[in-house]
């Protein structure tokens, strides 16, 4: 339950980080290509870590998580 707790812990900090970044693109009034891909890029490393975080809790219940690509 410690290593648990301690892998959710580092989701949660790298999804908090990564918000503060999201946070300095957004508010830019005409963002380029590069910083639109920047808002993609931290929209999709947010929705990984709580996706993380959802089957690290899910898997040390038991709860078998089936694998799709979809």
């Amino acid at each position: 339950m410690v290593d648990l707790k301690r892998r959710v812990e580092a989701e949660i900090e790298n999804v908090l980080r990564t918000q503060k970044d999201l946070k300095t693109v957004l508010f830019v009034e005409k963002k380029t290509n590069v910083e639109l891909a920047a808002i993609a890029t931290f929209l999709l490393n947010i929705y990984n870590g709580i996706e993380n975080i959802l089957k690290q809790v899910l898997k040390s219940r038991g709860i078998k998580i089936h694998r799709s690509e979809t």
